[in-house]
């Protein structure tokens, strides 16, 4: 059991959330033992730290988008009859442009 416990800590901090884990237990801590005031400032923090992911992911899911453009108007090229394909120097400049706007 003890080399289990140890396991599952040595795995917790390792684990990409071990800050925001952390400061949940502390708060949890911190209430149980009366110090409310202590345990508000952990919970904040943890409530903080998801803010910050919460503020990536909406990054990330605007990235996908204008993924989702970019491989559409790739496509749409690629599909329009009479076209030729595109190069890799119109990819590259449709990219940065895309990049640019997401900035």
């Amino acid at each position: 059991m003890a080399n289990l416990r140890a396991h599952s800590t040595a795995e917790m901090a390792n684990h990409p959330h071990a800050r925001l884990l952390e400061h949940i237990k502390l708060a949890r801590q911190y209430a149980r033992e009366g110090l409310g005031d202590t345990s508000i400032l952990f919970f904040n923090r943890a409530i903080d730290h998801i803010n910050r992911w919460m503020d990536c992911k909406k990054a990330i899911a605007e990235e996908v988008e204008l993924a989702k453009q970019l491989d559409a108007q790739l496509n749409s090229h690629k599909e329009a009859p009479g076209t030729r394909r595109s190069t890799t120097a119109d990819t590259t400049q449709l990219c940065s442009a895309s990049a640019d706007q997401a900035y």
